[in-house]
C-alpha cells in the first residue's frame, strides 16, 4: 500500500497551443506595401480595453476559463488595426459558430472604433458632429429580433442630427453614438466652426 504513494503520478495533459495562422499574402509590391496603413497602437486605452473586457465577459458563449484567451486575442487584433480574421478565427477555437464568431468580431471592432474615434475628437477640441447613416440596416441580418430592426429605424432617422461628441444623441430613451451598439455602422461627420457648422 505504502508503495503506491511512489509511483509517478501521471502527467497532466496539457492542451496543444493555439496560434493564428494569417491567410498568405497575395504577393504584394513593395509600393502597396508601402502604402500599408499600421494602427497606432497608443489608441488602445485602457478605457477601451475595458470595454472590451465587459464586452467579452458578457458574451454567455464565452466560457470563465476561456475569456483570458479570448481578450489576448481582441487586444492583438485591435490594436493592429482590426484584424478581425484573428478574432474570428479565436472565437471559432473555443467553439464558437462561424457566422456567431463573425457577429461578435464586427459588433466588438465597430465599438472599439467608435471609441477610438470619439477619444480622438475630444483630444483635438472637436466637440460637435454630425450622425450619419450608413444606408445599410443597423442590425445583423441573422438572429436578429424585431427590436433591433425598430431601433435600425431610429438609426436612420437620427441621420443628418448634430450632436455633442461628448455625451452622444438620445436615440428612443438611450444616449448612444455612432457604430456603438450591435450591428450599427452608423458613422459620424466632425462639425468644424466656418467651415461646415452653418
Amino acid at each position: 500500500m505504502i508503495w503506491g504513494w511512489f509511483k509517478k503520478k501521471p502527467a497532466k495533459e496539457e492542451k496543444p497551443e493555439r496560434v493564428y495562422t494569417p491567410p498568405l499574402s497575395r504577393g504584394l509590391s513593395a509600393d502597396a506595401e508601402a502604402l500599408t496603413i499600421k494602427a497606432n497602437r497608443d489608441w488602445f486605452t485602457a478605457d477601451i480595453e475595458e470595454a472590451v473586457r465587459e464586452q467579452i465577459d458578457a458574451l454567455q458563449e464565452v466560457p470563465e476559463s476561456e475569456r483570458g484567451f479570448i481578450m489576448d486575442q481582441a487586444k492583438q487584433s485591435f490594436s493592429s488595426g482590426g484584424d478581425l480574421g484573428r478574432f474570428s478565427w479565436a472565437l471559432r477555437e473555443i467553439g464558437i459558430e462561424r457566422r456567431r464568431a463573425a457577429e461578435i468580431a464586427h459588433d466588438i471592432n465597430g465599438r472599439v472604433t467608435a471609441l477610438i474615434n470619439r477619444a480622438r475628437q475630444i483630444e483635438t477640441g472637436i466637440y460637435a458632429a454630425e450622425w450619419m447613416h450608413s444606408g445599410a440596416p443597423c442590425f445583423f441580418p441573422f438572429g436578429e429580433s424585431k427590436r433591433r430592426a425598430a431601433r435600425s429605424g431610429l438609426h436612420e432617422k437620427a441621420d443628418g442630427k448634430r450632436y455633442d461628441v461628448r455625451k452622444g444623441l438620445k436615440i428612443g430613451s438611450k444616449w448612444t453614438h455612432p457604430g456603438m451598439e450591435p450591428g450599427c455602422k452608423c458613422v459620424s461627420r466632425i462639425i468644424l466652426k466656418g467651415f461646415n457648422d452653418k
